[in-house]
């Protein structure tokens, strides 16, 4: 690959991801939660976020389930809570926008 397509695939993929996206790689799930009349889903993982903590927030994350992708994140984070299998989650603030299993 030369240089010229690497620094255009790391321009789109800064531009895909945001400036304030941190990556949080090989954690686990601790715990899911959610409230009955409501579908945001709370994930504690055994590494808080940084960028989460940081807005005054006390590090767990969440996910709305009606999103698009809702339901597969709700699938991976549960597989991962029951199985006992590592993650890589990429949040921007206290929000999941993606997750995969490792």
């Amino acid at each position: 690959m030369n240089i010229k397509h690497f620094l255009v695939g790391a321009a789109l993929l800064a531009a895909s991801t945001g400036a304030c996206a941190e990556y949080i790689d090989n954690t686990e799930v601790t715990q899911i939660g959610v409230y009955q009349a409501d579908t945001t889903h709370y994930v504690w993982f055994a590494t808080s976020s940084s960028e989460c903590v940081a807005q005054g927030g006390n590090g767990v994350l969440s996910f709305n389930e009606s999103q698009p992708g809702g339901k597969g994140m709700l699938a991976i984070l549960t597989s991962a809570l029951l199985n006992k299998r590592k993650v890589a989650v990429r949040t921007t603030g206290c929000n999941i926008f993606e997750i995969y299993l490792k």
